[in-house]
């Protein structure tokens, strides 16, 4: 079945310059759209008018306040250093008669009804409508395009009707995949989609299914309908391709991930706005770690941190925060990123690579260009799964070379899949092996095709004593798991998995300063160095 499905797609490896789709450079003029204290059909108005607009040429952008503490906001002042300009758009209703000619008219969805919004929702990027709620609807006078208002009674309904209709018209290179992980009221939600913008400028189909219980592939957990419906998109969209997902209340990471993985595509998780702007930027230069000297080896024991969830967008935002704190760079440290960056925000991938020290450096996050489940990715297509998990490599490979890149963070302890990296992709130089603790020291280092992989001996979400426990957030907890899990032999490599969420740099400066002299801190290229060196 999977290798049929392949043919009628035209093939495995199709040739493509682009594996992200990116929008025009951005005007040098730019429309800030303040949406704090809006309510939330306003902003989902505002937003999906954003995204028409920047369909052609990227000249809206939106951010909730005015300073630094919208994470939107820092970049756009970034952006501001580079010649671009912006103002202030003092009523954004006025933005509806400003940019009539990007729309034709409007969509109403079901505020009762989730399903309503997302099939209203790939409608309005297919037909250039905003998305209006019926109150906004009786307000503006706007042509309607279709009113989806108390049409249907569940959410498979409207999904299926989208599938139907929709779907054979909607983008193959991106697509929204949202799986509630437990049962939602059939009545009352908050209409949101996160890079609503960007998903209305290239025209994706969003999916929305509910699974009942945790499951895995293919669809434990999953009632028929909702089997059919995410079979249906899934199966038919090309292999090794962007999903857009997030984790919103009641989200169902995991389960989500297998989902996206068994059919052979990637998924970027998203929790904000102008990605049709953001993509859009072309980076001046390239990105380059700064050079640094690789010390001697000494018997000592030798740390390399990292920090965890490099595989979402929201981490980049995060990444903002922590590189603001001013220990940032006093050590040396790993920051997991999502190669998608290069793609979807090269704005922020452009600050931090221009702004960092020689002790900041990047590493691939899990599992490469986006985040997926090795063990099940490609199963779909039976005996072709593993050209499509190779290709889908020999990508996270070109985005690794772009970014300077040279070591990645897989999400599974498995050396067959290690193996399968250290074979396909150009210049890895090391491997950090899953989110779990290794089971001793011994068995935290391996190598595989001459390629050493380690894993962590303490893990971004140790929990501590028991599985309540919140150890990853106690520099004292990690502090006295390091110490207890070094060995006696010297030199040592011990690789210590930070969680992205609650450290920040000044707390492992703090830590490092605790350990004492017999501990050593270095970056994942030297740490690997030296322990080749030790060989």
């Amino acid at each position: 079945m999977g290798e049929a499905a392949l043919k009628k797609k035209g093939g495995l490896m199709r040739k493509r310059n682009f594996y992200i789709p990116r929008s025009a450079p951005p005007a040098r003029e730019i429309e800030v759209m303040k949406l704090g204290g809006l309510r939330q059909d306003e902003k989902v108005l505002l937003l999906s008018l954003q995204g028409l607009v920047n369909r052609r040429e990227p000249s809206l952008y939106a951010v909730d306040e005015l300073g630094g503490g919208d994470p939107e906001f820092r970049w756009l002042e970034y952006l501001t250093t580079k010649g671009y300009r912006y103002r202030i758009v003092d009523d954004p209703y006025k933005l509806l008669d400003e940019y009539r000619w990007a729309m034709k008219g409007g969509v109403i969805y079901d505020p009762a009804l989730t399903g309503s919004f997302y099939a209203a929702a790939t409608l309005a990027g297919l037909e250039d409508a905003v998305l209006l709620s019926p109150e906004l609807a009786k307000r503006l006078s706007l042509r309607i395009l279709e009113d989806f208002h108390g049409r249907w009674k569940w959410d498979a309904d409207a999904m299926e009707w989208a599938i139907q209709n929709l779907w054979p018209r909607t983008s193959r290179d991106v697509l929204y995949f949202y799986l509630y992980g437990i049962d939602p009221p059939e009545k009352g939600f908050s209409p949101t989609v996160p890079a609503l913008d960007y998903l209305i400028a290239f025209r994706a189909f969003f999916l929305f299914a509910k699974a009942s219980v945790f499951g895995k592939p293919p669809f434990v957990g999953l009632r028929e309908r909702e089997k059919e419906i995410v079979e249906k998109v899934l199966s038919e969209y090309p292999p090794n391709r962007l999903v857009l997902g997030t984790c919103i209340e009641g989200f169902n990471e995991h389960l989500s991930i297998y989902y996206a993985s068994y059919y052979g595509n990637f998924t970027t998780y998203v929790y904000h706005h102008n990605l049709s702007f953001h993509s859009g930027y072309r980076p001046e230069g390239e990105f380059r770690h700064r050079p640094i000297e690789f010390r001697d080896l000494e018997d000592k024991v030798y740390l390399c941190f990292a920090f965890s969830d490099g595989d979402n967008l929201y981490a980049v935002e995060r990444r903002g925060t922590q590189w603001a704190d001013p220990k940032r760079g006093l050590v040396p440290l790993a920051w997991s990123q999502t190669p998608a960056a290069l793609d979807l925000m090269p704005d922020a991938m452009e600050y931090f690579y221009s702004t960092a020290t020689p002790n900041d450096y990047n590493i691939a996050g899990c599992s490469g260009i986006g985040y997926v489940d090795p063990e099940f990715y490609g199963r779909y297509y039976g005996e072709k799964r593993g050209e499509i998990f190779d290709e889908y490599l020999r990508i996270t490979g070109v985005y690794m070379e772009k970014m300077d890149m040279r070591e990645i963070w897989p999400l599974k302890d498995d050396l067959q899949i290690d193996r399968r990296h250290a074979q396909v992709i150009p210049n890895l130089n090391g491997i950090f092996s899953d989110y779990l603790t290794a089971e001793s020291y011994e068995n935290s280092i391996q190598q595989v095709e001459g390629v050493p992989v380690f894993r962590p001996l303490v893990d971004p979400w140790a929990r501590g004593d028991d599985i309540a426990g919140e150890g990853f957030k106690d520099p004292n907890y990690i502090i006295g798991e390091i110490r207890a899990k070094t060995p006696k032999v010297r030199p040592a490599f011990m690789f210590i998995g930070l969680n992205n969420w609650t450290i920040m740099p000044s707390q492992v400066v703090d830590m490092i300063e605790a350990l004492g002299s017999e501990y050593v801190v270095v970056r994942p290229d030297e740490f690997i160095h030296l322990y080749l060196e030790s060989k």
